[in-house]
């Protein structure tokens, strides 16, 4: 999510949409980066939904500053999911504890 105060505007960042493209484009404009930390199980960095940030921003940023975000084609997007989750590593439970505890000791 990139937040301008001088521009007033607030883009939000969909998954699988190009956004690490655009927020090197408008990095000189974000003024906010408090807000695109993660919270494991609810969203990852920079992918705050909007219903969220508007809990966390003064209500009259969320009001007043135009707000956007990028979609993708559904199926553009299942298909780059899916790329995207081939590429990481399927670990089992049992595994994921084998390097757990040999990290601790």
């Amino acid at each position: 999510m990139i937040i301008s105060h001088e521009y007033k505007f607030i883009m939000f960042c969909n998954p699988k949409t190009g956004t690490t493209s655009l927020e090197k484009a408008l990095q000189n404009y974000n003024e906010y980066n408090i807000l695109n930390n993660g919270y494991y199980g609810l969203w990852a960095n920079k992918h705050m939904p909007p219903a969220i940030a508007k809990g966390f921003l003064p209500l009259n940023v969320y009001q007043d500053y135009f707000k956007f975000v990028f979609v993708r084609h559904p199926f553009d997007w299942v298909i780059s999911q899916y790329k995207y989750q081939a590429k990481l590593e399927v670990v089992s439970v049992t595994t994921l504890v084998k390097k757990t505890v040999s990290r601790s000791t």
